[in-house]
């Protein structure tokens, strides 16, 4: 008779912690990186994305009724997504052969391929190379929502990465924080991207708050802390 335990090994629950710091935090971290990153170094986006936040939003706390209403916002995230996905190479293997641009891939090959590179096709993405969050307005003219092989931060069919949805809301969330509440310098755009499972800044991000709001529309606090 087999017996079933109710509890975690103390290997089991190492390994729960390692996954959730690799798969969970820094990830999204890195992300939330890039997105300062691409706000900060894009002239006008960073007060862009405040008045937004503040047009929506107001004075009271983000709630998850908002994110819909937040589009620049939900812009920046999956602009940050697309130029600097947290796992810039992904890797499947084959079940079934099958033929892609004139090749023919058999069945059990290890296939390798790259979001970061994906993301970059001037095929695909026009201007692949610059940070425009408004390329993800639905009500822009120009909108064409990217197929599932087009984008792909997360990964891909059965395997997509199942922290998908949550991942874009917390960043959502942060960075409506963040902008409500401070004015931030970038004290070096020559920044590095650095490993291929969790792609992040070399060394970090270091700005300067240059103002500090306790509220939105609240005085404003001059200082010259820095954050890396």
């Amino acid at each position: 008779m087999l017996v079933h335990s109710s509890t975690l090994s103390n290997k089991e629950i190492r390994d729960q912690v390692v996954s959730l710091i690799a798969a969970g935090f820094s990830t999204t971290s890195g992300a939330m990186a890039w997105a300062v990153y691409g706000l900060l170094t894009t002239p006008g986006a960073w007060r862009r994305a405040a008045a937004e936040v503040h047009a929506v939003i107001g004075d009271r706390a983000p709630t998850g009724a908002d994110l819909s209403r937040l589009t620049y916002l939900n812009g920046v995230v999956h602009e940050a997504l697309r130029l600097f996905p947290p796992a810039a190479i992904w890797a499947r293997s084959v079940v079934e052969e099958f033929e892609f641009a004139g090749k023919r891939i058999g069945g059990g090959s290890f296939l390798l391929f790259s979001p970061y590179v994906t993301h970059r096709l001037p095929e695909v993405w026009p201007d692949p190379l610059l940070f425009r969050p408004e390329r993800w307005d639905p009500d822009r003219v120009d909108y064409r929502k990217p197929g599932p092989h087009e984008f792909l931060p997360f990964g891909g069919g059965p395997h997509r990465c199942i922290g998908a949805n949550m991942a874009t809301t917390h960043l959502t969330m942060m960075l409506a924080r963040l902008v409500a509440h401070t004015e931030l310098r970038l004290e070096s755009t020559k920044i590095r991207p650095v490993s291929p499972t969790i792609l992040r800044p070399r060394h970090g991000l270091l700005v300067k708050i240059l103002e500090l709001r306790n509220e939105v529309g609240a005085k404003t606090v001059h200082t010259e802390a820095q954050q890396d």
